[in-house]
């Protein structure tokens, strides 16, 4: 007697190739679906190798959400199987039945499926959850290869400014929209879409780093976000508030006496290494209570891009503007230093040893 798999599915058909459809209990992806592949040579393998990190962090988003959402996985089978439809009136409706000794192999998902497993092994009632998979018949290497990368060939990931748009789980990213709405500023100089602004955008911030800078002011990690609350959230518009008050250049281009593409190439405090430095500069200053006053010295800062005093810090010797996690710090260091906030002798060495 021959035992096979049973699966509803539905039948399609992608240049003369038949594929299926099928929903996959989670409990039966560990059992089904076979990634093997993490130590077999890159030119013999038919994509790319796990990335470790990754897993617990897709575990964590089943576990700590009650709304998450997968996109389907694609498999590959080898070995025998057949599809039966229902009836005549419906010939792409109907059961998939896999012979017991054939293989599924992942051909794109592997890490969706790892983070599934893991999240399995904390919470076991995660098995009566399902997934879509869509199954290809297997033919060898070359083409498992191939499928790998069309199915990857045109995937984008949303730029950073639409993440923070978009993401309503992340307390973070709503309080940081919600400060772009009501600083008029930002609400009207701001890219909601873009990581980077073209040379005659007329925004002069991204969304995206006004992101970054909030993590900065705040300093943000995993249990601070968990932790986050409405006080945080009006700490932070009460301080970008303050910012915008004390950046006389700002207003400039808000009553359009500066151009926003001449305000970004001659002047260096629109740049997203620049608003993540000043977040910065905000963790120090809101350790105090009289932090506003503290912001005033904005004022006199002199934000020219030919200003010699950026040189090594923000701008490289070919005279183009850095943004890294290492210059937002020295920027930051920088900066409360030309507001007369005192640095200490250890960052007065970082910023020595860049001049």
């Amino acid at each position: 007697m021959d035992y096979k798999f049973t699966m509803p599915a539905v039948r399609g058909n992608q240049c003369g190739r038949e594929y299926y459809v099928v929903i996959v209990p989670f409990g039966l992806i560990p059992r089904l679906f076979l990634y093997n592949e993490e130590l077999v040579p890159a030119e013999v393998r038919a994509q790319r190798p796990l990335n470790q990190s990754r897993i617990p962090e897709i575990a964590n988003y089943v576990l700590y959400n009650d709304d998450w959402l997968f996109s389907s996985l694609t498999a590959s089978v080898s070995g025998e199987y057949e599809f039966y439809p229902f009836d005549e009136r419906n010939p792409d409706v109907g059961t998939l039945q896999v012979d017991m000794e054939a293989s599924f192999l992942i051909n794109d998902g592997q890490h969706r499926r790892a983070g599934i497993i893991e999240a399995l092994k904390e919470k076991p009632e995660l098995a009566r959850e399902s997934i879509s998979v869509v199954i290809y018949p297997d033919e060898g290497l070359e083409r498992a290869k191939q499928m790998f990368a069309d199915l990857n060939r045109y995937a984008q990931k949303p730029t950073k400014s639409l993440n923070v748009l978009y993401d309503e789980r992340d307390p973070l990213s709503q309080a940081t929209s919600e400060m772009m709405k009501r600083i008029e500023i930002f609400d009207f100089f701001t890219d909601r879409d873009r990581v980077s602004l073209a040379g005659k955008s007329p925004k002069l911030f991204t969304l995206g780093s006004l992101y970054e800078a909030n993590k900065y002011l705040l300093k943000i990690n995993r249990r601070k976000l968990r932790e986050f609350s409405e006080e945080d959230k009006e700490t932070i518009i009460a301080y970008w508030t303050e910012v915008v008050e004390n950046m006389p250049i700002w207003a400039m281009a808000r009553r359009r006496e500066l151009k926003t593409w001449e305000l970004r190439e001659e002047y260096i405090c629109t740049h997203s290494v620049i608003i993540q430095a000043l977040g910065l500069v905000g963790s120090h200053l809101l350790e105090h209570d009289d932090w506003p006053a503290g912001l005033q010295a904005l004022q006199g800062v002199d934000w020219r891009r030919d200003n010699p005093e950026w040189k090594g810090v923000v701008i490289s010797a070919n005279g183009r503007v850095v943004n890294s996690r290492p210059v937002v710090k020295l920027s930051a260091i920088l900066i409360r230093q030309k507001m007369g906030l005192g640095i200490s002798s250890a960052e007065q060495k970082e910023l020595d040893s860049v001049r």
